[in-house]
């Protein structure tokens, strides 16, 4: 049979397009509000955590049944799932802090008896409340490990600080649904817990000091004993805190200050082998905080503000290039962040999580004169 080859050499040219067109699509970003309750007619939400996998979303939402407040909510596969059910029905006040690395559990806290209390989610289970010792009002459930097993936060109670009485809170686990405190440093009055390991062994958060300047530092409890420093950035005010942990409890991310500055404050880095680290602010940015950080701890996300602005943008940092502005990234792959900015062109804008691959963060921002959740993908 002959062959007709300027024919198949011109039928071949879309198959050639279309080859190599799809790798050309797949290199830019996506950027993409998450949206809020339509029904409620309410358009106030935020993104605070994502799965490992990318397949759940947690954060808050407002709604009918919480005008005056805001509920814990959950974004299934990008898509608005549904608004948790609280422990009360006035006053209502949720928010999911950490989902699971499947996607399958959930931590945060909602309002009851006008106190937030902490709880943990699972499809099957639906919402349950941690328990809490009687000398604590309430709590906030921050994180988990893989299992779900432990279950990380704080609770709330009345405390002396400078002599006078103030609510405080104090770092708790709870393993297996069991509340453990987990105490101070040195003469301290208050601690947080903000992460866990995935295997639990490692916890971390802040605890102050008591001093006379409010000074708090980055903390460790490693199998039920501590808290250790993990230390403070040389220079400044003895401020930081430690929002996240690896998965082999080797690596931690957080944010410290390096100065006499109430609020710039610059990112680091933890690991055991090379301390505390700062790693810096992304180019024209005045302070950086961190928020997130991948399993492997080779992925940091969280937010910065512009020198000189009241611009707040989201950030990512990893060993290859450092701190960058996150909106830089998305507009220079074709985003249009437009509607995002306000009349005077600013962006309020904060990453809040990120998947294990370092490839999708969440966040939230001001969208016109609402508070929106989004979800961006980078190629």
């Amino acid at each position: 049979m002959k062959t007709n080859y300027r024919l198949a050499l011109w039928a071949a040219i879309p198959l050639f397009v279309t080859l190599v067109s799809q790798p050309l699509l797949a290199q830019q970003a996506t950027f993409r509000d998450l949206g809020a309750i339509a029904a409620a007619n309410e358009n106030f939400a935020g993104a605070t955590a994502i799965a490992d996998n990318g397949k759940l979303i947690g954060g808050y939402t407002r709604s009918n049944a919480t005008p005056d407040g805001r509920g814990a909510a959950l974004w299934r596969g990008g898509l608005y799932a549904h608004e948790l059910p609280g422990f009360a029905t006035q006053n209502l006040w949720g928010h999911v802090r950490a989902v699971g690395p499947d996607g399958d559990l959930a931590v945060g806290s909602t309002t009851k008896d006008n106190q937030p209390r902490p709880f943990f989610w699972t499809p099957a289970l639906g919402v349950r409340e941690l328990s809490l010792a009687p000398s604590f009002l309430g709590g906030e459930a921050m994180s988990s490990n893989d299992r779900g097993s432990k279950i990380v936060g704080y609770g709330n109670f009345m405390g002396l600080l400078w002599n006078r009485p103030v609510p405080l809170t104090e770092a708790m686990v709870w393993d297996a649904g069991q509340p453990t405190s987990l105490g101070f440093l040195g003469n301290g009055v208050w601690s947080r817990a903000n992460d866990v390991s995935a295997d639990g062994r490692v916890i971390v958060g802040e605890s102050d000091l008591n001093t006379s300047l409010g000074e708090y530092v980055a903390v460790m409890w490693i199998n039920g004993l501590g808290p250790l420093k993990v230390g403070d950035l040389p220079g400044g005010y003895k401020r930081s805190r430690a929002v996240a942990v690896s998965a082999d409890g080797s690596t931690i991310a957080g944010w410290g200050s390096k100065q006499f500055h109430p609020f710039l404050h610059r990112m680091f880095r933890w690991t055991r082998t090379g301390g505390m680290v700062d790693i810096g602010i992304a180019p024209g940015h005045q302070l950086a905080e961190a928020t997130a950080m991948t399993p492997d701890g080779s992925v940091i996300v969280g937010w910065g503000q512009v020198a000189g602005s009241a611009n707040r943008m989201p950030v990512i940092w990893d060993a290859t290039n450092g701190v960058r502005d996150l909106t830089v990234m998305l507009e220079a792959s074709g985003v249009d962040l437009t509607p995002w900015r306000n009349q005077f062109g600013q962006l309020f804008m904060q990453a809040t999580g990120v998947t294990a691959d370092g490839k999708t963060i969440c966040g939230f921002g001001n969208l016109g004169n609402n508070r929106r959740g989004w979800v961006a993908t980078l190629p």
